[in-house]
């Protein structure tokens, strides 16, 4: 308890200087720790190697202002060492072995799958060495994920943590949990079962949800606390469907039938849902598709990652100790993306950038695109802004991803797009109504107006030209805006096609894509820590000369990059002026594919 209020204590100030503290000199003391439990760890291969994967946070230094000190399990190879000095040299880092140190638990030998955390705690010349390099400065420090193990870090060397608050880390760490906050930023979500913890509960929530939305074909289960696939399976209902839906119109059947059962069975689609509604026991007769999943279900399900859980029995077992989820997975997927986003300790939210998996076998991913090559950038900035607000609120600083998937729409309805593409325009009785001068019969054959002159240098249209939108008066103005209201008030709100609003909604509109949208999207996991993906970022804008272009989404070369049109012995530069605007975006734009 003692040290949940000092962090939360050191956060505070952090969070009160932060205005000033970033324009500083700062140390970010990196500790990529993998704290889970014993038995997991003895389940990974190679668990020290994977606590150095990401090293790339050592590119967080293309900022002036910010030196690192990243903690490693293992000491590093002076050539290794060589190789980051000479590209930060490369791009302009004065001395970096003065911007960067690495720093190496001298008693992490104790122990083959010792954490690197407590190995940390149990090395008094490491935590020595670092508060010696952190001494007069602002300091923080940046863990993987946060335990108990790195709350006792924290306050031993007393440094505020970017990760999440005392009091919600173990909560913003579950899969369970991001359902709720899906629901709190009022992000779209699929059919979704959480908080499993016995068999029983298992197979009652998968026949809720098989009965509940009779369309989904393939159903994915996931354990709470694993990362990546590695607790991860699914399976294809398809071909037992026909099976299951027998059963599931004999039970809404009988629910409408007098005497039947109270409430009756959700028959809607697999894209609308009741965001509060938890699949629950449907009644006796649901015993027929519980019998069924489970003769069905160990026997086809389909592991990730068959070295960790051989069969559906061991899976089911941990699943059961720690929790598990259950989610759909749309038809006709289009895309796997993730949004990567930063929460500053005064609450200020940014982008990152944005990737797209790259699958081996469904749900393994083996590597990405930086950026996303499918779906909408904007659709995931929103997604990014709201789900950062929420995390906010719930006390996370630093850093977390939000895994969401693009799918067409089943419910996508082509007279609704060709109808919300109409602009609406009430009709108000009176001359002095405004009017569209592209309406007008004879609106292109007006005289030129005086007030349209050019010899001012200006082409805008002046107030009084017939182009400009004829003034009211406040009478008819007042007409104009109820009936603007009342038009509002039938077709739900203003109609605007933007993606955001068609595939997002909320707000005054329900969640989830208009029936106008062609596309749909689904957030299926909340990561509130600093994923590998989001960390290659790091190197990526460092290395290749890259910044993320906050409108588009787009990795484009930074002012400081060398164009491409300079090649050796200026051969091209006479052409860069005869480029378009547009043609010299094209070529500032770059991609990545980086495989784990």
């Amino acid at each position: 308890e003692e040290d949940r209020k000092l962090q939360t204590q050191m956060m505070f100030n952090l969070g009160q200087d932060w205005f000033q503290a970033k324009h500083m000199r700062r140390v970010e003391v990196h500790v990529c720790s993998l704290t889970v439990a014993e038995s997991r760890r003895n389940s990974m291969v190679s668990y020290q190697a994977m606590q150095t994967v990401q090293i790339a946070r050592i590119f967080r230094l293309m900022d002036p202002k910010r030196d690192v000190i990243f903690v490693a399990p293992r000491f590093l190879h002076e050539d290794i060492l060589d190789y980051y000095a000479k590209i930060m040299q490369f791009r302009g880092v004065k001395n970096p072995p003065g911007r960067f140190q690495v720093v190496v638990p001298e008693n992490m030998g104790i122990g083959h799958n010792l954490s690197l955390t407590q190995g940390l705690l149990c090395s008094p010349k490491a935590l020595k060495r670092i508060r010696k390099l952190v001494s007069g400065r602002m300091a923080y420090m940046v863990p993987e994920a946060v335990t108990q193990a790195e709350l006792k870090l924290s306050s031993v060397l007393r440094l505020p943590m970017l990760g999440a608050g005392a009091r919600n880390m173990s909560l913003l760490s579950s899969k369970s949990n991001a359902k709720k906050l899906a629901q709190l930023a009022e992000i779209p979500t699929g059919p979704w079962a959480v908080d499993i913890y016995d068999e029983d509960e298992f197979w009652t929530s998968l026949a809720g949800l098989v009965v509940q939305h009779p369309k989904v074909n393939m159903w994915i289960f996931k354990i709470d606390d694993e990362r990546d696939s590695r607790g991860s399976a699914y399976i294809d209902l398809s071909k037992m469907r026909q099976e299951i839906r027998k059963v599931g119109e004999t039970l809404r059947a009988s629910a409408s039938c007098p005497g039947g059962m109270g409430g009756g069975i959700s028959s809607s689609g697999h894209h609308a849902i009741d965001e509060d509604e938890e699949p629950a026991v449907i009644g006796a007769d649901a015993g027929e598709v519980r019998a069924t999943l489970q003769r069905f279900v160990p026997r086809r399900t389909v592991f990730c990652n068959r070295r960790v859980y051989s069969d559906f029995g061991s899976w089911l077992a941990e699943a059961c100790r720690v929790g598990a989820v259950i989610q759909a997975v749309p038809d006709h997927l289009i895309s796997q993306t993730s949004v990567h986003l930063h929460i500053d300790p005064d609450g200020a939210i940014g982008i990152l950038g944005t990737s797209e998996a790259v699958m081996a076998q469904p749900f393994v991913r083996a590597a990405s695109w930086y950026p996303h090559t499918r779906g909408s950038f904007e659709v995931l900035q929103e997604v990014g802004l709201r789900m950062g607000r929420v995390l906010a609120a719930k006390g996370l600083v630093g850093f977390a991803s939000v895994d969401v998937v693009f799918f067409d729409n089943p419910d996508f309805d082509p007279q609704q797009l060709e109808q919300a593409n109409r602009e609406p325009s009430p009709a108000i009785i009176g001359s002095d109504t405004p009017v569209n001068r592209e309406e007008l019969m004879f609106g292109d054959l007006r005289s030129p107006s005086p007030d349209m002159s050019v010899m001012g240098g200006d082409l805008r249209p002046r107030s009084g030209s017939p182009y400009w939108p004829p003034s009211m008066p406040e009478s008819r103005q007042a007409d104009y805006e109820l009936a603007m209201h009342l038009q509002e008030q039938q077709t739900g709100g203003p109609v605007r096609l933007d993606a955001v609003t068609m595939m997002l909604g909320g707000g005054d509109r329900q969640v989830g894509a208009s029936p106008a949208s062609p596309f749909a999207c689904w957030v299926v996991d909340v990561d509130a820590r600093l994923t590998d993906e989001a960390a290659l970022l790091f190197p990526l804008q460092f290395v290749a000369q890259v910044r993320l272009d906050s409108s588009t989404g787009f990795l484009l070369l930074s002012p400081e990059a060398p164009s491409l049109l300079e090649e050796p012995g200026g051969a091209a530069r006479g052409s860069q002026a005869q480029l378009s605007e547009e043609e010299r975006f094209e070529r500032s734009q770059r991609w990545a594919l980086a495989s784990n």
